[in-house]
């Protein structure tokens, strides 16, 4: 976000993404999320498909809620 915001008002969305894009899977489970987000330090994450098409994102306080009930149980 830091980058869009201080762009040159020139810049293409090529000149600013990050390759390759770091997405998770449909079917990804919990704990791969998890460590994608621990790997990456991304605030959310894309999910795509089987065919790279935007699903959706998950957002890193969501699965670390979710982490943080379940150790507790």
């Amino acid at each position: 976000m830091r980058d869009l915001v201080l762009a040159a008002d020139e810049a293409t969305m090529g000149d600013l993404m990050t390759a390759p894009v770091v997405a998770a899977e449909q079917d990804d489970m919990r704990d791969d999320l998890a460590e994608l987000f621990a790997k990456y330090h991304f605030r959310m994450l894309p999910i795509v498909d089987d065919k790279d098409h935007l699903l959706g994102v998950i957002h890193y306080h969501d699965i670390m809620r979710g982490l943080v009930t379940r150790a507790r149980t």
